[in-house]
């Protein structure tokens, strides 16, 4: 995604993952004699190409069978708090260059009179520090009204 920034926060592990054919999840494909699979199709919340077949995916359900890496990732059960909960300290510098091309001028939020000494120091803050361009993602997440917590583990 461009102009764009992830951080991981949490995980879910499967463990002894392998590519081939097995039961996608049953939130994205039952299946039925009247319902069947399409060979080739993926969906947008698809965690593989369906191969056309209908299978068991435990004693009551059936689900399209998929080629991906199998078994698929569960996300019924995340860890809570957050694996990586302490990301809510990590930093970003945010740094913008915009030109002007009518008025041939370029702007930059990093002033000229800020050192790189004060850079590698300095952490935002609206009062003290209002052009330090280093944000703390727990307080970006605090500002936009909601909890670095919550928002870790979804």
């Amino acid at each position: 995604e461009e102009n764009a920034v992830f951080v991981m926060t949490n995980l879910i592990l499967t463990q002894n993952q392998t590519q081939g054919h097995c039961p996608e999840l049953p939130e994205t494909s039952f299946c039925s004699k009247e319902q069947p699979c399409t060979p080739g199709y993926v969906g947008k919340q698809s965690n593989g190409v369906q191969t056309g077949k209908c299978v068991p995916y435990n004693s009551t359900v059936k689900t399209c069978e998929i080629f991906a890496w199998c078994p698929v990732e569960n996300d019924t059960h995340v860890p809570d708090p957050a694996f990586l909960n302490g990301a809510e300290n990590f930093t970003v510098l945010i740094k913008n260059n915009i030109w002007y091309p009518k008025f041939q001028v370029s702007k930059r939020n990093i002033l000229s009179n800020i050192s790189s000494s004060y850079l590698k120091t300095c952490q935002y803050d609206k009062v003290n520090h209002p052009f330090c361009p280093i944000f703390r993602l727990g307080n970006i997440v605090k500002e936009a009204g909601e909890s670095f917590s919550d928002m870790a583990v979804q």
